[in-house]
């Protein structure tokens, strides 16, 4: 009888076992299992996109950008889970920018005045205009801030918010290029540059990044379509901006 050959990924998968159970001991149910409340809510929000704007999806930049995330959520866990910080907190700021890129495209003009022509109907016209831009033009003062600022009032009212995203944004710059300071960390006390291990301090930083990073994704769809907001009742993740909205939501009915 000829014996099955392990594949690679079996073996890599064995092998990363040991640092996914230190994940979910040291973490927590909350933390570690964040990504696995991330993707029940795309379920919730998916579902209340598709009540609302049936078709949508073949035409609409945002809600196109918004299906790919699913996949995106997954892999999100995994890289928690054996211990891949720096890839994780690089594509946070990935999806972020996508989004972001997706809604000015959808709703351009927005923020300060710009000599550009304004997109197409189509989806595909919204790429090309996006593939047309250079890249100062998709950068936070020109399309990330426009963005944030039309999504969130509060942004747009206090200039200390927007800093707030601003610093943030500029952080997870670091991932996306080899950094002196990804560097330094990488070499530390956990040696990331050389294994796979976990790092409970790099951990609770990435899942806080990314809570609220969703938030701002989750805001930016509901921003674009508005009656997907009113068919979803609650959401898992713990997002500071939009549990805060369900709350107030909460206690208006509750009043009246």
């Amino acid at each position: 009888m000829i014996e099955r050959q392990t594949l690679w990924v079996e073996g890599m998968c064995a092998l990363l076992a040991p640092i996914e159970r230190e994940t979910r001991e040291k973490l927590g149910e909350e933390d570690g299992g964040f990504f696995a409340c991330v993707a029940n809510d795309w379920l919730e929000i998916s579902s209340a996109l598709i009540d609302a704007y049936p078709g949508e999806e073949a035409y609409n930049l945002v809600f196109h950008s918004f299906l790919g995330h699913f996949k995106e959520v997954s892999w999100f866990h995994f890289f928690l889970v054996s211990g891949n910080y720096p890839l994780l907190l690089s594509r946070l700021r990935f999806v972020w920018e996508s989004v972001f890129r997706a809604y000015f495209a959808e709703n351009y003009p927005l923020g300060p005045h710009q000599s550009w022509p304004t997109p197409g109907p189509t989806l595909d016209d919204r790429l090309a205009w996006l593939e047309g831009r250079k890249p100062r033009d998709l950068g936070w003062h020109a399309c990330m801030e426009p963005v944030l600022r039309a999504i969130f009032p509060l942004a747009d009212r206090d200039k200390e918010v927007r800093e707030f995203y601003r610093v943030l944004w500029n952080e997870l710059h670091k991932y996306v290029h080899p950094s002196a300071y990804l560097v330094r960390r990488m070499i530390g006390e956990s040696a990331l540059h050389i294994r796979d291990n976990f790092d409970e301090e790099w951990g609770r930083e990435t899942i806080d990044v990314a809570r609220k990073i969703f938030d701002l994704v989750w805001l930016a769809v509901f921003s674009h379509h508005p009656l997907a907001l009113d068919r979803v009742e609650r959401l898992a993740g713990n997002y500071p901006i939009l549990k805060l909205a369900f709350q107030n939501d909460a206690n208006t009915a509750d009043s009246m």
